[in-house]
């Protein structure tokens, strides 16, 4: 599935579709439209249009084959599209009457806390046999630094609502089981070595509960 850009030869504005590849009954390779995003003129529209096409590009991507935390893609592209600059102003709504809503994500700790966490790396304690664990762990980490005083049950609840599926407690604690101690030790190390360079190596205790 990709974004296609297509000029029109009626007028100066330019088609921006979804565009999926197929094979027909006899196997034979064949395109079809999968939404047509509509038709502005070239410039500054055309790439809001397109930026907007890859996020629904995503949305639909999800809705024929669900991963563990759909809300990852997302956030990670409405986030680059928040950081990437701007010189026009928002795509106008003819009718905000007419909008529905598809799904709602929180932003606000996923890009600060977010942003740390890959800063410190911290997923690399994790090895390739353990993917499922080192996802669950980021998600639970920025759970727990964004609402601490909530349980481990009200964390599963939490992802499963923004990630639109169901995460179970168990597969909670197994994550947990996956931390081990040689694991816990590499993260203190991280953070800690974070920490001390911050302080230009005058720190003198830290506590890593």
């Amino acid at each position: 599935m990709f974004v296609r850009t297509l000029r029109r030869t009626t007028t100066k504005n330019v088609a921006v579709k979804i565009v999926e590849n197929y094979r027909n009954k006899k196997g034979q390779h064949r395109q079809r439209i999968v939404r047509h995003m509509g038709s502005v003129p070239e410039g500054k529209p055309l790439e809001a249009l397109v930026q907007l096409a890859h996020l629904e590009m995503v949305r639909i991507q999800e809705q024929i084959k669900p991963t563990l935390f759909p809300a990852e893609s997302y956030v990670e592209e409405v986030v680059a599209a928040r950081l990437t600059p701007k010189h026009t102003g928002p795509l106008p709504i003819a009718d905000a009457r007419k909008l529905e809503e598809e799904r709602r994500i929180c932003l606000g700790f996923h890009e600060a806390l977010g942003t740390l966490y890959d800063t410190l790396s911290l997923s690399k304690v994790f090895d390739a046999r353990h993917q499922m664990s080192r996802r669950l762990f980021k998600q639970a980490v920025l759970l727990r630094l964004a609402t601490p005083g909530d349980s481990k049950l009200a964390h599963c609840l939490r992802i499963s609502k923004e990630a639109g599926v169901e995460v179970p407690v168990d597969k909670f604690y197994r994550m947990m089981d996956a931390v081990t101690d040689e694991r816990i030790e590499e993260l203190k190390h991280r953070v800690s070595g974070e920490m001390v360079g911050m302080l230009g190596g005058k720190l003198k205790m830290l506590f890593l509960m």
